[in-house]
């Protein structure tokens, strides 16, 4: 698939695109620097008190995760036990993506859950990882 910028298998969002993510991202990751471009209104919410005047205390999510239209949650919501009510808040979002090394890529147990989308990593060659 090629998109308007002519890159190919990247789609476009929609203008009106309204995202939530986790900060734990980063600005710097091509994801959140594009859908800082692509969407027409953008939440970054962090647990962590940050200097930066564009994200939201994590505080904010009942009141952005629920008129959302993409969330984009990290797979860190498992291990510090908050994914049950961040699940339960982006219930009516489009996509619900869950991402990050700590993703367990097991759809299976996603089934009964908004989650549209798993992205994490998927180790190829364990010796060399090691």
């Amino acid at each position: 698939m090629a998109s308007s910028s002519g890159q190919t298998g990247v789609r476009q969002p929609p203008r009106q695109l309204k995202a939530v993510v986790k900060r734990s991202l980063h600005d710097r990751t091509p994801l959140l620097r594009w859908l800082r471009r692509a969407a027409a209104h953008l939440d970054v919410l962090e647990i962590k008190r940050v200097p930066d005047t564009e994200v939201r205390p994590a505080e904010d999510v009942a009141a952005v995760l629920p008129n959302c239209d993409v969330a984009i949650l990290t797979g860190i919501a498992i291990i510090n036990h908050t994914l049950d009510q961040l699940l339960d808040l982006a219930g009516s979002a489009r996509e619900v993506v869950l991402l990050g090394a700590s993703t367990p890529m097991a759809p299976q147990s996603f089934a009964e859950t908004p989650v549209t989308l798993l992205a994490g990593v998927q180790v190829a060659d364990a010796e060399q990882m090691l």
